[in-house]
């Protein structure tokens, strides 16, 4: 059995409930005191879906992608892909990059050239300084990574745009 006092304070119930006579225990529900008595059968129990909060998407498209030979001052765009440049030439790639997504990215253009034998040739990496807002774009016009086409063959151009939430 369990008994337990719902009004009153520790002075006045010094006994424990289950040690009480029966009489007590009427005697204090007159009182007002407010006493249950018996043991506790849970009778209904239930969960809710009840919030849900959307994210923003993270979403990016890579655009504008060029091969630039700097030796004879002439572009390529990725629809010409692949295209012909004599051995000796000074090259580097360009793109951009667009916000797909519903929120403002802080975006990330990384671009790789790497020669015939698959070795990294030229690597470019450019992060937004500040977010782009939704259907904006940037692009990475640094050309700071030039690389000299020294073997014959066919070289790849790999480039990967990540975002994160601004």
């Amino acid at each position: 059995m369990i008994a337990e006092l719902r009004y009153g304070t520790l002075n006045e119930v010094a006994t424990p409930f289950s040690d009480m006579p029966k009489g007590d225990l009427e005697k204090m529900r007159r009182l007002g005191y407010g006493v249950k008595v018996g043991t506790l059968t849970q009778v209904d129990q239930e969960t809710w879906n009840a919030i849900i909060v959307e994210a923003p998407e993270v979403a990016g498209i890579i655009s504008g992608v060029n091969i630039w030979d700097h030796t004879i001052q002439e572009s390529w765009g990725y629809w010409d892909f692949p295209v012909s440049i004599p051995l000796g030439h000074e090259v580097y790639a360009a793109a951009c990059g667009r916000n797909k997504g519903t929120g403002n990215q802080i975006m990330t253009l990384t671009m790789q050239l790497s020669d015939p034998d698959g070795i990294i040739r030229s690597q470019s990496v450019y992060t937004t300084p500040a977010p782009i807002v939704p259907d904006d774009y940037f692009c990475d016009n640094t050309f700071d990574d030039r690389c000299v086409l020294d073997k014959a063959g066919t070289w790849v151009l790999y480039i990967k745009l990540e975002a994160a939430l601004a």
